[in-house]
């Protein structure tokens, strides 16, 4: 049965909660900061039918299209991830991150939050990391101007993954990161269905 109402939920951090969302209507979730020097990212799954999508903020326990720090859009899917930088971030306790999930139609989904540092990647040496379903993990590696080709790998141990890349300046402090391939940041991508994917960065590119 679709569900609404005004009473929130209260997410754990990488506890994922199945739930469904009457069309037009939101269901309202909370989440208590407890840690504040990594990137925060809060991701709907959709299950089966429907296409939610996110809404979030820390100045608002009911955000809405038309009232929310941070929203997520896309097709089907969605996720948010806030920077540690970014200044609207919670910073200190208490402060607790509120979280609207709409469909235009009764929509099944699954929301899940997880924290995260980039992990610093070491050219030629291999990184075992994990993901959750509908999550998002952020990797970084510095390279200096005229770099050689590069070629980064992702070799699935289990489930199917896609792989995101976007490059910076070193003196952006707060860049979006990629989420999607049509999230207008992400330069490179592969995104179907293979336990191996590589994307060749050439050094002219």
């Amino acid at each position: 049965q679709a569900k609404t109402g005004d009473a929130a939920q209260t997410l754990q951090v990488g506890t994922p909660i199945s739930e469904t969302v009457a069309g037009g209507k939101f269901v309202y979730f909370q989440l208590p900061a407890d840690i504040y020097d990594e990137e925060l990212t809060i991701s709907v799954t959709v299950l089966g039918h429907g296409d939610p999508d996110l809404f979030v903020a820390t100045n608002n326990s009911k955000p809405t299209r038309h009232n929310k720090t941070w929203a997520s859009q896309t097709l089907k899917s969605d996720s948010v991830t806030i920077p540690h930088t970014d200044p609207s971030a919670c910073k200190v306790s208490p402060c607790t991150y509120y979280i609207g999930v709409t469909g235009f139609r009764d929509t099944d989904f699954s929301i899940v939050a997880s924290y995260s540092k980039p992990i610093s990647l070491t050219p030629s040496q291999p990184q075992t990391a994990s993901v959750s379903t509908g999550g998002i993990r952020y990797f970084e590696m510095v390279v200096s101007k005229g770099h050689d080709d590069l070629t980064i790998s992702l070799q699935s141990l289990e489930g199917s993954q896609d792989m995101y890349i976007a490059a910076y300046k070193s003196s952006e402090k707060s860049p979006k990161l990629p989420e999607s391939k049509y999230d207008g940041i992400t330069k490179w991508s592969k995104s179907w269905y293979s336990s191996v994917k590589q994307v060749v960065i050439k050094e002219s590119d």
